[in-house]
């Protein structure tokens, strides 16, 4: 599924890229080796307020619930902790590291992102917008995230709505969506490993 998504992603990026003409620009579908570092860089200043989101998360969950939320927040890294030997799984893990960013930030930042500017003229409110469906979709979705990891997926949706306004280049909210999704991975990957360890 991802890898066709990403297949698809490179398409569409491809045809809109010829179809677009000069006096337009590439309407920020251009992608550059600089936008592997900048995009790094403006994870880095980006995940402190994510952090933060995600920390209300967990707070007003377990305010609520009366009890802490399960340490994985996405069935992909569920499914990585239980199985970690499982080739299949490591494909379905790379797919969401490297094919679900690519496919979801031509959606959501250059598609809805660019549609939502053209229509309201003001690139907050058109940010906004895109970064809450962004975090809904996850939520809609077969393998819904639980409630309260919307806050940090709806802080990633607006920090790639940021970069990719201020820069105008899809590679760059490409490569900090790429950087939270592999760092999920890792943490995860740390969690399981210390759980093994200690035999819990």
């Amino acid at each position: 599924r991802y890898l066709f998504g990403m297949l698809a992603g490179f398409g569409m990026l491809f045809v809109l890229k010829k179809s677009t003409s000069s006096e337009e620009g590439n309407a920020g579908l251009g992608i550059s080796i600089l936008d592997f570092p900048v995009g790094l860089g403006c994870f880095v200043l980006a995940y402190p307020f994510i952090e933060l989101l995600n920390m209300l998360g967990v707070y007003a969950y377990t305010q609520t619930q009366d009890a802490a939320p399960n340490g994985m927040a996405h069935p992909t890294l569920e499914r990585l902790t239980n199985e970690p030997e499982n080739p299949w799984v490591w494909a379905i893990v790379a797919g969401a590291v490297i094919g679900a960013p690519i496919v979801e930030e031509l959606i959501f930042r250059v598609f809805l992102q660019g549609a939502l500017l053209k229509w309201l003229k003001s690139p907050w409110l058109s940010i906004i917008i895109s970064s809450i469906l962004f975090a809904a979709i996850h939520r809609a979705s077969q393998d819904p995230v639980p409630w309260h990891a919307l806050l940090p997926i709806f802080a990633v949706g607006l920090t790639c709505g940021v970069a990719y306004e201020r820069t105008k280049r899809v590679g760059v909210p490409i490569m900090m969506h790429i950087c939270f999704n592999a760092l999920n991975v890792m943490l995860a990957l740390m969690v399981s490993a210390e759980a093994s360890q200690t035999g819990v």
